[in-house]
This record gives C-alpha cells, structure tokens and sequence, in this order.
C-alpha cells in the first residue's frame, strides 16, 4: 500500500512553485507585558484544502492552489486561573502551476495539498509567530521545523478541528 508521502510526491514531480500569498492574518492577547504566567502550554494546528484550477493569464496552464490554515495558541496559570497568553491564526494560499501533459490520480492531489502545502508554507509560519511574539511582548517563541510523517493511505484527517 501507497504512503501519503509517496501519493503526494507524485504531484510534487510534475509542479513548479507560482508563490506563497498571506490572504488573513488574526492575533489575540490576554495577558499584561510585565504580567506574564509561569506556566504556560502552547499548541499549533493547521488544515489544508485544495483546488485545482486553470492560471488567470495563461489559460491553458493548469495550476494547483492550496490553502493552508494555521493555529497557535499560549495558555498559561496564574494561581487558580486559566488565561489564553496568545491566539494567532493564519491562512496562506500556495499556488503551484501543473505540468498540463501530467497524469496524475485525483487523490494524489489531496495528500499534496495535506503534505507539501503546509511543508512549503511552514517557514512563513515560523517567521509570522517569531514575529508577533516578539512585537506582542513574549521573547520571540521559535516554531520547530516541520518534518512531514509517512503514513499508509486509508484517508487522513485535517489536523485542524472544523469550526
């Protein structure tokens, strides 16, 4: 049996980066600069869809556009009580054009968009929440390196929980 890695790479062989857009950017804070908990915990989430779609101005070449959503969260305790420290989401749109005499199974598309969106848009990740951290009064929190996992086809989950 296929690994998703394996599905995915299939597209991967036959596209070329277009570029890597920020279409929404959200952040949230609920602590104090000089208030900050001891304990906090942090969590990052993300989602991918995908579209396959024809390019604006070459209408023969076909392209590959995928959304990746990301979600980064800091709580902390002070005493008895739970505060959210962060919340910063982020959606980044991936748009790779496909070579048009390729031939590629439909599912193949979906585990590029689950592996390769979020592996390319990662390092944009990284950057945004080291950023803002920085700018909201945290030391600069530095997200680890992404490293996508094999995994045999069955279907996959959305990392992300649906709103």
């Amino acid at each position: 049996m296929a690994t998703n890695l394996e599905r995915a790479s299939k597209v991967a062989k036959n596209v070329e980066m277009e570029g890597i857009f920020l279409r929404s950017t959200k952040v949230e804070t609920g602590f104090e600069p000089d208030d900050l908990p001891q304990d906090v915990e942090m969590e990052i989430q993300y989602r991918t869809g995908m579209q396959r779609r024809q390019n604006k101005q070459n209408n023969s070449q076909p392209e590959v556009a995928v959304n990746v959503e990301f979600r980064f969260r800091m709580k902390g305790s002070q005493g008895d009580e739970s505060i959210q420290v962060i919340s910063l989401d982020a959606e980044y749109l991936l748009v790779y054009l496909l070579n048009p005499n390729a031939e590629i199974e439909e599912d193949c598309f979906k585990h590029f968009a689950e592996v390769n969106g979020p592996y390319n848009a990662w390092p944009y990740w990284r950057e945004l929440v080291h950023s803002v951290t920085g700018r909201v009064g945290l030391p600069g929190i530095v997200v680890p390196v992404f490293r996508p996992a094999a995994v045999e086809v069955k279907g996959s989950e959305n990392v992300l929980p649906e709103d």
